[in-house]
């Protein structure tokens, strides 16, 4: 036999007869497959019927909302450098 890695040789050593499972035994199995089967069919007839509208907006109407994570840093900041402001006004006063 080749393979895509050389040329093999094989040795059958036995062989028996393959007897095929009974219905019984196969009875979940295609319950299961039937099943699957009536639901992708189910929900193609959906898509299928279904009206889907998609609307674009333009981007220039569309404006972001700074976070407000940012607008409470800058407050926080603007405090802050008043603060300092007013102590190196303080301390230049006092000299």
């Amino acid at each position: 036999v080749q393979t895509p890695f050389g040329w093999h040789v094989i040795l059958l050593e036995d062989t028996r007869d393959a007897t095929p499972p009974s219905l019984e035994e196969l009875k979940p199995q295609i319950q299961q497959m039937l099943q699957s089967k009536m639901v992708n069919d189910y929900l193609e007839k959906l898509k299928s019927s279904a009206k889907i509208e998609i609307k674009e907006i333009q981007v220039s109407e569309a404006k972001p909302a700074a976070a407000p994570a940012a607008k409470a840093e800058a407050k926080a900041e603007a405090k802050a450098e008043a603060k300092a402001e007013a102590k190196a006004e303080a301390k230049e006063k006092k000299e």
